[in-house]
């Protein structure tokens, strides 16, 4: 009889726990809202291709100001405007544990500049 009554129970209970499966990409957006994870992550997690991925990750607006978006080619350095250097790292392997020279070009001047680290 209180077999019965369980296996009812859960029946009951089954049917109103059941809720609708939101497709790949609302689940992947629904899970970055929460944990805010990177898009290679969700990449991973949920199947998604890097442009999905990334879209996800970008239209965040709390993700907005911890990811800045990376500059390629050039690195800003100097204290006024148009103050833009190239840099490079160079490995010589003579050079034993100080081997990595670091090359700085000044692009408006031409100032070429190399520092070990």
């Amino acid at each position: 009889f209180i077999s019965e009554g369980k296996a009812r129970a859960d029946r009951l209970a089954a049917s109103a726990w059941t809720v609708p499966v939101p497709d790949v990409s609302t689940e992947a957006r629904l899970s970055h809202e929460f944990s805010h994870q990177s898009a290679r992550m969700l990449r991973r997690q949920f199947g998604l291709t890097w442009d999905t991925a990334r879209s996800i990750v970008h239209m965040c607006p709390d993700c907005q100001c911890l990811t800045p978006i990376p500059q390629t080619g050039v690195n800003p350095r100097g204290e006024k405007a148009l103050q833009i250097w190239q840099t490079d790292v160079t490995h010589i392997a003579e050079f034993g544990k100080q081997k990595d020279v670091h090359v700085s070009w000044f692009n408006l001047s031409r100032q070429l500049s190399t520092t070990q680290p």
